[in-house]
């Protein structure tokens, strides 16, 4: 379950989570809306602020989840809203790694934004 358009549309900065490794366009205002879209939410929708997650190491494409939490907590704090955490459920570098789903999950549902799993 994702987070309520009431929540996300207020009067603080939404934000979205991408791995840093994405193969997202590098385009800040595509991948906004390309999410905006995927949790129905109209393409005018305010502002928002992109933060890339850095992976495990230089060697890994797996997303560092903790670097992920600390990223939520401190949005949070300064009274952002987390939106969108993007992760990858399939290796898409041949190096056999993927995002640890369960967790980038527990991270989501403890500050409430909407996990979008890329194939």
């Amino acid at each position: 379950m994702g987070p309520s358009p009431d929540r996300i549309t207020s009067a603080s900065i939404p934000v979205f989570y991408v791995p840093s490794t994405s193969t997202l366009e590098d385009d800040p205002e595509k991948i906004i809306k390309k999410y905006w879209a995927l949790i129905g939410l109209p393409s005018h929708a305010p502002t928002a602020k992109i933060r890339r997650i850095p992976s495990l190491s230089p060697d890994s494409d797996s997303m560092d989840v903790a670097c992920l939490s600390a990223f939520l907590s401190e949005d949070v704090a300064v009274g952002r809203r987390p939106s969108v955490v993007v992760c990858r459920a399939l290796d898409s570098a041949g190096s056999g790694e993927w995002d640890a789903l369960g967790k980038v999950r527990e991270a989501c549902s403890r500050f409430g934004c909407w996990m979008h799993v890329e194939w």
